[in-house]
């Protein structure tokens, strides 16, 4: 954010984490509605366009996060199924929202695996019978997932027409989402794109801040999180879901991003310390 109304806004206490829900997406629009708060919308599969009433559309693809802004009448059309993650958060009362946030917020790629685990956490937390301690830790973790996420967008956020070297960074995001257990190279993507893989490279790592072998490994690994945490399956046999071609490979990719073995990661129940 450019402005120091903007900048205040951020900085201000007063976010209250006001729900999360998930809701499976069919093909089609849902129809024009509003929210009195933020609404941070995680895209768990689906693609399609997002329009802002009066303001244009936006595209958005599988792993992706759009924030929609309090009050401000919005539609979305999803051309393949998957489910949204939404979590409402009411920004602070006595300040009015600054122009800058008046919009779609875009951020293309979840890179850092602790904010979808955020985005999780807040997904089963409820505000009913819950104690003071607890409700003022969901309005904590809420009001930082916001702030990380603001952090992440790139200049081009909100714009409807994107450049297409951006599109194909998208579609390669996308893959990724789609494929991760059965990409073996980044030549296999680039191709599906009709690019070079050392362009395809570029590309995504202006798109991304970060390279795309990086981003395929770190997809993995959030998907080998859910099985360590939701499931009994040998670690082995995780490896194997989640695309890497032995258990050793697996080991140390996770560690390179939980900053813990699988093993400790399920003995923990998710509780390691990660990198910076």
């Amino acid at each position: 954010m450019s402005t120091l109304a903007a900048a205040a806004y951020l900085g201000a206490e007063g976010f209250k984490f006001s729900g999360a829900f998930r809701r499976s997406l069919p093909n089609g629009r849902c129809g024009m509605h509003q929210h009195p708060c933020f609404e941070i919308v995680y895209h768990d599969g689906g693609a399609g366009t997002v329009e802002l009433d009066g303001a244009g559309t936006m595209r958005f693809a599988p792993g992706s996060v759009v924030i929609h802004p309090p009050r401000i009448a919005h539609d979305q059309e999803s051309t393949g199924t998957g489910d949204d993650i939404c979590v409402l958060l009411t920004g602070p009362e006595k300040l009015d929202v600054p122009p800058e946030l008046q919009r779609l917020v875009y951020v293309p790629s979840v890179s850092r695996p602790w904010i979808l685990a955020d985005i999780n956490r807040l997904l089963v937390a409820d505000r009913q019978d819950r104690s003071r301690p607890e409700l003022s830790s969901h309005d904590h973790r809420a009001a930082a997932l916001f702030l990380e996420l603001m952090d992440l967008q790139g200049d081009d956020v909100g714009s409807a027409n994107l450049a297409s070297w951006q599109q194909t960074a998208d579609l390669a995001e996308a893959r990724l989402q789609l494929d991760y257990a059965s990409i073996h190279t980044v030549r296999e993507v680039a191709q599906a794109s009709s690019v070079s893989d050392g362009y395809l490279r570029h590309i995504f790592k202006k798109r991304f801040g970060i390279g795309i072998k990086r981003r395929l490994n770190q997809i993995r690994i959030l998907r080998a999180c859910d099985l360590l945490s939701g499931s009994t399956l040998a670690i082995k046999v995780i490896a194997h879901l989640c695309g890497f071609d032995n258990d050793r490979h697996f080991s140390t990719c996770f560690h390179t991003e939980m900053a813990c073995s699988p093993g400790d990661y399920r003995r923990l129940g998710g509780d390691c310390q990660r990198k910076s």
